[in-house]
């Protein structure tokens, strides 16, 4: 964080003499308090005005920062923000808004409430149906949740765009460390690489990804077009995972494969 410049607090003793007949300035309280008062573009924490840091008076009454319990999410966020999906979370609908008519949109967001205010530790699976808003729906929830918890730090990871590119990544062991150990990850489009000559590696990583999440009681969001069952075909011992940390089908939900569900398509096609 950038101190205040000497132009600035020149004009700010000048100011404070006019309102005190001390000798003196306290200039390092009038720090803390000017920079406490600042807000960031794009804050969310009024603690700390989303900068992230909060000014005080150390042991020695100079100016100095400490991180706000906003600073883990506020990191996070910024990674959103360098993958251009800071606009999608923070537009996407709340739960409760969330649009249900048919009764398996019903279901699904009956579940998805239950899990935000029930679910402690337990990981969100949401596989199936192309189309069906299983990212919409796995945002949402994922956007609650830090609401709730302003502490937890959050990871999101597109399987099928990120993969790729980590596995050439120069820092590919600090990425995968980071996905096992954040707060809460969401992994969007799990195991669609059509690469085959990927696939072996793509099972050793997700196996190491969520072996250690697993074990660690890690909260963990997942969508992917493949139902869980076919999950368990490309590798037993994940989707057993999955479905075990999931409390079996109260939170593994697989949207039926049917185009009336594609939302994507619903309105392709009109008659002119």
């Amino acid at each position: 964080m950038k101190e205040v410049n000497n132009n600035f607090l020149s004009q700010l003793e000048e100011e404070a003499k006019k309102h005190t007949t001390d000798k003196e300035i306290d200039l390092e309280a009038l720090r803390v308090n000017q920079y406490n008062n600042t807000r960031a573009k794009d804050g969310f924490c009024e603690k700390c005005k989303g900068k992230g840091t909060i000014a005080f008076l150390n042991d020695k009454h100079r100016f100095s920062l400490k991180n706000c319990s906003c600073y883990k999410q506020l990191r996070s966020l910024k990674k959103l923000k360098s993958a251009g999906l800071y606009d999608f979370v923070s537009n996407v609908a709340n739960l409760q808004d969330m649009n249900a008519k048919e009764n398996w949109e019903i279901v699904v967001k009956n579940r998805l409430i239950d899990y935000v205010n029930n679910g402690s530790n337990e990981w969100l699976f949401i596989g199936g149906q192309v189309g069906s808003g299983k990212t919409t729906k796995a945002v949402s929830v994922l956007r609650e949740l830090i609401t709730k918890n302003e502490n937890i730090e959050f990871e999101y990871f597109n399987w099928c765009s990120q993969y790729t590119s980590l596995i050439f990544s120069k820092n590919k062991e600090e990425i995968i460390e980071d996905l096992k150990d954040v707060d809460l990850l969401y992994i969007d489009d799990f195991l669609r690489n059509s690469n085959s000559n990927l696939k072996e590696s793509e099972i050793r990583v997700a196996y190491e990804i969520l072996d250690y999440r697993y074990f660690n009681n890690k909260k963990t969001i997942i969508t992917s077009e493949k139902y869980l069952s076919e999950i368990v075909q490309y590798d037993e011992a994940i989707g057993t995972r999955v479905y075990e940390r999931c409390k079996g089908n109260k939170y593994a939900l697989d949207i039926t494969r049917d185009g009336s569900r594609n939302y994507r398509t619903k309105m392709m096609g009109e008659l002119i």
